[in-house]
């Protein structure tokens, strides 16, 4: 998860990334 945390080290990827967490 940390991986994907770095590429999408945009403000849009890590929205992105926490809504597919949550």
């Amino acid at each position: 998860m940390k991986r994907i945390m770095i590429i999408g080290g945009n403000g849009s990827g890590k929205t992105t990334f926490a809504r597919q967490l949550s």
